[in-house]
């Protein structure tokens, strides 16, 4: 049994995907991919320690914090961050997704981002009791 943590990442851009999970399986997670939060939710099956999510995806009827709330509501407990080049806009719109209480994100990552910044969020949101 791997002691690895794993890590989903959803993504509709391919070279986001590839790059983020070449960056986790370099430094010591399994990375799972889903290009879109339908395709999430279904990988949801594979028990991730935490999720990166994109903001934005190309396909209809779900952004990252749809899938999120999706996630959350079905007692999923385990940190998710978002990640967005438009990471204020999202804060000020879904102010209750990022709220002290029952929040739908533990974290968030303005892209572009460096792989340090994506690394240090997940070693941040991971070392944070989770309080859901």
């Amino acid at each position: 049994m791997s002691d690895k943590k794993k890590v989903l990442i959803v993504d509709d851009e391919d070279i986001v995907r590839r790059l983020v999970a070449r960056v986790l399986s370099e430094n010591g997670y399994e990375a799972i991919v889903a290009e879109n939060g339908e395709n999430g939710i279904k990988r949801m099956s594979e028990n991730p320690d935490m999720i990166v999510t994109d903001f934005n995806y190309k396909t209809p009827g779900m952004n990252g914090v749809l899938f999120a709330r999706r996630v959350r509501e079905a007692g999923y407990e385990r940190p998710i961050i978002v990640a967005s080049s438009k990471i204020q806009e999202i804060m000020d719109t879904y102010t209750d997704a990022f709220g002290i209480q029952n929040p739908v994100f533990n974290g968030y990552l303005s892209k572009p981002f460096r792989p340090n910044q994506l690394l240090d969020e997940l070693a941040r949101v991971l070392a944070e009791p989770q309080s859901q």
